[in-house]
């Protein structure tokens, strides 16, 4: 019999200590998918933590370019 847990959701990982990384963010982009392709007339109930999950990977992706320029600029002075 199959496991209904999600794989390695960054929500109920045990390394919860640490901080979530975009790896985390994705592969919970992942399972929700899963989840909402198989949810049929409710799907879209699930669609705000859809958005909210993209917004934080978006989030996470402009921190990480504006470290890096920080990063660029600072090796410049």
């Amino acid at each position: 019999m199959a496991s209904n847990k999600p794989k390695n959701c960054a929500a109920v990982s045990p390394r919860l200590k640490q901080p979530i990384t975009l790896h985390d963010l994705e592969e919970c982009l992942d399972i929700l998918a899963d989840v909402i392709s198989r949810s049929g007339d409710v799907a879209e109930l699930r669609f705000p933590l859809w958005r909210r999950l993209e917004k934080e990977i978006e989030n996470m992706r402009e921190s990480d370019r504006i470290k890096a320029d920080i990063r660029e600029r600072a090796t410049h002075v």
